[in-house]
């Protein structure tokens, strides 16, 4: 079957994008690319079932690329008109959601901007600092990491182990490889499947034995590749938990095993080096999804089709038949449900407001139009609330 492709130039606030799509029958994905200035910015990927379709792009396959596509080009055209909006309505939660969709589309500056306007309205989300640490990391600005790290330290009693993690990771990175190991543990303590944070905790324990080696006997070493292969035990209770839950497939877990088998210490440190670096760009797109349309409806539901709120409903019920632990997203699923009933009723308004046009006496529908607008707005009401809740 050969493959459907799609290219198109965007121009917001005076920037350009470009935007890829293709699909890969192969692999069952639709793949979007996201370029400013030859510089690619983000990849986005639907998964889709396949069907075993015949040669030919088929219909199907050509209108979830299509829809896929439009859809990327709808949130990049409009996601600067709704930053506008969230930092005129000065809404803490909406500058948390897009802080982390410019993260996840690599653009750096509004992504700061809107993380930073987060601190100011409510210290209660100083989650931001997740992010506002990744980007200063992102960006090889160890200064200004440090800085983060030392505003959260110093001024929160941290509750979340992503924050441990990334204050682990920015120690690390100043040097302090065995400062770093008590982060990694108390993010483990917290969420004692953290793979990411037991891989971090391996490697550090790994570069502060191979940093003290030839300063002690064998049999020292000997116990402490011990404790690493102790370590690595419960990575991999961790790494079978995620497994299960259909994540982290980059990584192998038989190549760790084996090169700690074999004592191949210096591979050892690049195979974790490079998951390290997997880990921390590996953005959970299932959140940032979820982020998105919630932005969107808040802001912008003017400017989302049917198609498009059925397109998202799609989506979100394809990851959740994988992951039906993601509760966030069942509670983005029921905010979609509450608008598409909304819209129900708006169009059952029209239908019996025509039949009151061909007959004005008609009582029945002079009481059900009364029934229907009452509890339109009532949903209208309901929608609000779900939409301006703080949390």
């Amino acid at each position: 079957m050969s493959e459907v492709g799609l290219n198109e130039n965007i121009k917001v606030e005076g920037r350009t994008f470009h935007i890829q799509t293709a699909s890969d029958h192969i692999n069952g994905l639709i793949r979007a690319e996201i370029f400013e200035s030859g510089r690619l910015l983000n990849v986005l990927y639907k998964k889709y079932e396949r069907r075993g379709d015949n040669q030919g792009p088929n219909s199907r396959i050509r209108k979830l690329v299509e829809h896929f596509h439009q859809n990327v080009v709808n949130n990049i055209s409009q996601i600067f008109d709704i930053s506008q909006k969230v930092y005129e309505n000065n809404d803490a939660f909406g500058h948390y959601r897009l802080g982390a969709i410019y993260f996840s589309l690599n653009l750096f500056d509004e992504s700061e901007k809107h993380l930073n306007e987060v601190l100011k309205l409510d210290r209660n989300l100083y989650f931001a600092y997740r992010y506002l640490i990744k980007l200063a990391l992102k960006q090889k600005n160890l200064k200004k990491a440090v800085l983060y790290k030392n505003e959260l330290m110093n001024n929160f009693n941290i509750k979340f182990a992503d924050l441990y993690n990334v204050i682990g990771l920015t120690t690390f990175f100043e040097g302090a490889t065995v400062n770093s190991i008590q982060y990694f543990k108390k993010a483990i303590e917290m969420n004692p499947n953290y793979l990411e944070a037991y891989v971090n905790l391996l490697y550090a324990f790994l570069e502060s034995y191979l940093y003290i080696r030839d300063k002690i006997s064998e049999d020292e070493f000997r116990k402490k590749h011990n404790f690493l292969l102790g370590i690595f035990n419960k990575l991999k209770k961790a790494y079978e938990f995620n497994v299960a839950q259909n994540r982290f497939h980059f990584f192998n877990i038989d190549e760790i095993e084996e090169l700690l088998k074999v004592e191949d210490y210096e591979l050892l440190r690049s195979a974790l080096r490079r998951y390290q670096e997997k880990f921390f760009s590996e953005e959970e797109n299932y959140r940032i999804l979820g982020y998105e349309i919630y932005v969107r409806i808040k802001y912008a539901l003017d400017k989302i089709d049917p198609q498009e709120l059925q397109f998202y409903q799609d989506q979100l019920e394809f990851i959740l038949k994988d992951h039906p632990e993601y509760y966030d997203l069942w509670n983005v699923l029921g905010l979609i449900y509450v608008v598409r009933t909304k819209n129900l009723f708006r169009e059952s308004t029209d239908i019996i407001r025509h039949a009151l046009e061909i007959n004005e006496n008609y009582l029945s529908a002079k009481k059900n139009l009364r029934l229907v607008e009452n509890d339109g707005r009532e949903l209208i009401s309901v929608l609000n609330s779900m939409l301006n809740k703080k949390y």
